[in-house]
């Protein structure tokens, strides 16, 4: 049985707040497109400490939006607090991925490279890297490991697979998809940047007064 997958993904946001519309317009035109089951995902770099909320939440800001946006799953190492996980609670429904938290549904996984939780390949149909690679490929010695290319902050990746029980997932295409200037921002998630801009100033106020 040939069962249809699509996983887009995005990398290095760094903050970029106001993207974040345009950007959902993009993914929600590549949903609309895709075959079968629809994961999103990020790579990482989501956000940055030289950047405003970014250093004031501790890269829970765009983590935020991101689950808004409908991510199944983020890389937050090195772009979040080690207590980000924590702060958030279950105020996320997105999967927060690091060394020793993969994401996992069913038999599909996903983890960081210098993942600490052993994954036996008999139990899973495919194992997705959430870091950038050099090309996008399958992988491994069981074939079952998904590397994906890196995209820029404007862009959008895409790739299209088929998982089968008796046998190794195939590669069926890939892409990378820029988001052009004339894309509309989505209200909704124009309403999610602001809420989560207007939760940064509060808690800078609220810093500022016990200082």
């Amino acid at each position: 049985m040939e069962i249809p997958l699509t996983i887009l993904y995005t990398y290095s946001l760094h903050g970029a707040l106001d993207r974040l519309p345009r950007l959902y317009t993009l993914i929600r035109a590549l949903r609309s497109k895709a075959a079968g089951r629809v994961l999103l995902f990020d790579l990482g770099a989501s956000c940055s400490p030289v950047i405003w909320p970014c250093a004031l939440t501790g890269g829970r800001s765009t983590l935020v939006a991101l689950d808004g946006m409908g991510y199944d799953a983020a890389n937050i190492v090195g772009s979040a607090d080690d207590d980000a996980r924590i702060k958030l609670g279950d105020n996320v429904r997105m999967i927060l991925v690091d060394n020793d938290y993969p994401w996992r549904d069913g038999d599909l996984v996903a983890t960081t490279p210098d993942a600490t939780t052993a994954i036996n390949p008999d139990e899973i149909t495919l194992h997705i890297v959430l870091r950038p690679a050099s090309t996008t490929r399958l992988d491994g010695p069981d074939g079952k490991r998904l590397f994906l290319a890196g995209v820029g902050g404007e862009q959008v990746g895409s790739v299209g697979l088929k998982l089968m029980n008796d046998c190794p997932p195939q590669l069926i295409d890939h892409a990378v998809h820029d988001l052009l200037p004339t894309t509309f921002p989505d209200p909704t998630i124009s309403g999610i940047v602001e809420f989560v801009r207007a939760e940064a100033r509060y808690a800078e106020k609220r810093r500022g007064a016990k200082s």
